[in-house]
């Protein structure tokens, strides 16, 4: 393999990878990999540090017409995919969250938007103490 090229896949990834999402990722080496021609997905797996089977995925991801990846594109994840709400293990943390922050919000009570003067950093161990667990 040629290590010249290894280094330029690698110098570009390393500028793009902090920005981008998982699939723009895979897709950006597909990209790549499509672009280098013999042993692409190997070279541009060995650049990045991605797996060759995320490399191939981003290959069909880019094979798709347009409209189907500009319509799976506003997802990042498959439905289902991810962790399921807290409110489904804890149906009674709206209304702890609420009775925390009600004595100290601003604005319209009837507008979706309120403001409150406590932040995440103090909520979250005032919602353990109710038991209920959840993280800032």
């Amino acid at each position: 393999m040629d290590a010249a090229l290894i280094d330029q896949v690698k110098r570009k990834y390393n500028c793009l990878a902090p920005e981008m999402d998982e699939r723009r990722l895979r897709q950006w080496a597909a990209v790549e990999a499509r672009e280098l021609g013999y042993g692409e997905v190997t070279i541009a797996s060995n650049a990045t540090g991605l797996s060759r089977p995320r490399s191939y995925r981003g290959i069909r991801e880019l094979a798709m017409p347009l409209s189907s990846r500009i319509e799976e594109g506003c997802r990042i994840r498959k439905p289902e995919a991810g962790g399921r709400p807290l409110i489904v293990n804890d149906p009674d943390l709206i209304e702890g969250l609420e009775a925390l922050v009600d004595p100290v919000t601003r604005g319209v009570s009837e507008s979706p938007l309120r403001w409150t003067c406590k932040s995440t950093r103090k909520l979250a161990p005032e919602l353990i103490r109710l038991n209920h667990p959840i993280s800032e």
